[in-house]
């Protein structure tokens, strides 16, 4: 749903099992966009009365190409939030976490990162949750694999130099202590 009207996602990505470039490739869609009116309530555990309804929407009536990974901002049905001056909480935390973790952990698991910390945003009670469906048949990585080895490689040395850094540091400041009371 957009302020113009709505748009069915589904026209965007339902012709790509077509193009014969795009097999075997891993294709990314994110939608921002309010998916409808309604609100999730965000329940405290203690005051909530258990009094709630879920939906399931089907999408067996619109078939994915394989190796697809569609990223909703909400629920189906659902409102999307922004913030006045920060943008849209999804936005938010995509571009936080992709920042962050992007080298290292593959789409999907930044993804799943992402719709766990938009999750946690409230707004006068209300909340949103984040909707990921996928046919990727393999993990999917925004680097290539031998620069994460080697970044992972390389931040393993830094923890440890920077423990043993920290060891050393104990350690003069021991002697400077045992020293000075001599």
């Amino acid at each position: 749903m957009t302020k113009d009207g709505t748009i069915e996602t589904r026209y965007i990505w339902e012709n790509l099992g077509k193009h014969k470039d795009l097999h075997n490739k891993p294709k990314l869609f994110v939608f921002q966009a309010c998916k409808g009116d309604n609100v999730s309530i965000s329940f405290d555990k203690n005051t909530h009365n258990g009094n709630y309804s879920i939906s399931f929407v089907s999408m067996s009536d619109y078939p994915l190409p394989p190796d697809i990974l569609l990223c909703y901002c909400s629920a189906e049905g659902m409102k999307a939030y922004r913030h006045i001056y920060n943008g849209t909480w999804f936005i938010q935390e995509i571009c936080r976490n992709f920042l962050m973790y992007g080298r290292r952990d593959d789409v999907v698991s930044l993804f799943a990162r992402v719709a766990k910390c938009v999750s946690t945003y409230t707004y006068e009670y209300t909340k949103q949750m984040p909707v990921l469906i996928s046919t990727l048949s393999r993990k999917f990585y925004l680097s290539k694999s031998k620069d994460r080895r080697n970044k992972i490689a390389i931040y393993d040395q830094y923890h440890k130099i920077y423990t043993a850094l920290k060891e050393i540091e104990a350690n003069i400041a021991n002697y400077e202590k045992n020293h000075h009371q001599k």
